[in-house]
């Protein structure tokens, strides 16, 4: 499974268990429990490697948008395009991957349910393109 990236809203800061720790030789670390939170800009994020880690129970109120922001290894049979379902798109292009052309996606949602769901299509082959 890739790294599933959440965006959270600015509310985690509400969250208990959410702290920040200044570091002096560099920018402010924050936590949710003992996960790490990054920060790009206002937004914030936490990275985890599947739809069943804990800390995403925590969050699911919270969630701006979901991305699985690796390219993914799709079954071959599955035609290049734009895939949807519910709140969540991908695009599957062609794209060179360990010295061969293969079908590789990119994918992000709402939620992470209809992320899940668009990837568990996808891996399937239940979906057709929306082109």
């Amino acid at each position: 499974m890739p790294t599933i990236c959440v965006f959270l809203e600015e509310k985690v800061k509400e969250l208990e268990g959410f702290r920040e720790e200044k570091n002096p030789a560099g920018p402010i670390n924050y936590y949710l429990g003992k996960r790490e939170l990054y920060r790009n800009g206002k937004q914030f994020h936490i990275d985890v490697s599947s739809f069943k880690d804990p800390i995403l129970a925590v969050v699911k109120d919270i969630v701006e948008k979901v991305a699985i922001h690796d390219w993914l290894l799709v079954p071959a049979e599955q035609v290049c395009g734009n895939y949807s379902h519910e709140s969540a798109t991908a695009i599957i292009e062609t794209r060179p991957y360990e010295g061969k052309e293969v079908p590789l996606c990119r994918i992000s949602g709402n939620t992470l349910e209809d992320v899940k769901e668009l990837y568990n299509k996808l891996q399937k082959g239940e979906i057709k393109p929306k082109n």
